[in-house]
């Protein structure tokens, strides 16, 4: 679906989940590179700058939670002269920060389109914090429950952690990347707003630092689950050695004795009394020597 509208003195293009046409069409009307448009909503996890001479764009990464797995969709948005282009998923999140993002610039006393890109890379940023502070609560509950959780009901819950994180890692790192690769280009876009692009380069910092940090406390905490587990195991085996090993002796003299052949004791008529006592003793002993180990 594609809509345009006028504001003030920008034209806003919106593509929403855009057809192989309307990108084509929009790629000759405002002279921006086909590849360029089409490359936005591809599934990679990797944020972008795109500098040309006749247009900038950015494709940008921005969480998504399902159940209790984050995923990462991306958004395009490119500035050609008058012209303002948003190529998106058709989903609430990026909705938000589209709408959130035209009020303010709406309300503000800049009215560029370098100021609208700005902000609205500010604003993408900011839908991360939400996700620290779920990493910061599911960390809590993991750290809480080492001692009621079944260990494998942690680990699974932690592994599941484990992929968020790095999911979250890979594309704030990129998002980084991309901060430092657009203030290195000293381009108009920045000197203009350079304490703005300050501020986004400081909190993408902040959200990766949190999450490196997020990610050595589950490293921890997984540890901690694995040694317990292992405990627990080594004492299962422990448990079933020592059941096997208490019948051990009174299964041999059973044994023994229910071969074919002549042995001691086997015409006498208290033969069951003297080995059913014999194999009582044997084990008894036995069950001493191993509390001795």
């Amino acid at each position: 679906m594609q809509r345009s509208f006028r504001l003030k003195n920008l034209i806003f293009w919106e593509l929403i989940n855009p057809n192989d046409e309307e990108v084509l069409n929009l790629s000759k009307k405002l002279k921006i590179k086909e590849i360029d448009l089409r490359s936005s909503l591809a599934p990679e996890y990797f944020s972008e700058f795109i500098y040309e001479k006749n247009y900038l764009g950015f494709r940008l990464l921005y969480p998504l939670f399902l159940n209790k797995n984050i995923v990462f969709e991306k958004v395009g948005l490119f500035l050609a002269g008058k012209n303002l282009v948003i190529l998106r998923k058709d989903d609430k999140e990026i909705r938000l920060i589209w709408d959130k993002t035209l009020n303010f610039w709406q309300k503000g006393k800049f009215k560029d389109g370098e100021f609208f890109l700005t902000l609205f890379i500010f604003n993408l940023l900011r839908r991360y914090l939400p996700l620290l502070k779920n990493f910061r609560h599911s960390l809590y509950n993991l750290e809480k429950s080492f001692h009621k959780e079944e260990p494998l009901r942690a680990i699974e819950y932690s592994s599941i952690l484990r992929r968020n994180l790095v999911f979250s890692h890979t594309a704030i790192n990129s998002i980084l990347n991309m901060i430092n690769q657009v203030i290195k280009t000293n381009i108009p876009l920045v000197k203009n707003h350079f304490d703005r692009w300050e501020g986004i380069q400081d909190i993408s910092e902040f959200i990766l630092q949190k999450i490196d940090d997020y990610e050595k406390i589950l490293e921890g905490l997984s540890r901690s689950f694995e040694t317990k587990l292992s405990l627990q195991i080594n004492e299962s085996v422990r448990f079933l050695t020592l059941i096997q090993a208490l019948f051990l002796p009174a299964m041999l003299i059973a044994s023994i004795y229910g071969m074919n052949i002549p042995l001691p004791l086997a015409q006498s008529k208290y033969a069951l009394l003297i080995l059913s006592l014999l194999m009582i003793a044997t084990t008894l002993l036995f069950l001493k020597l191993i509390k001795r180990i």
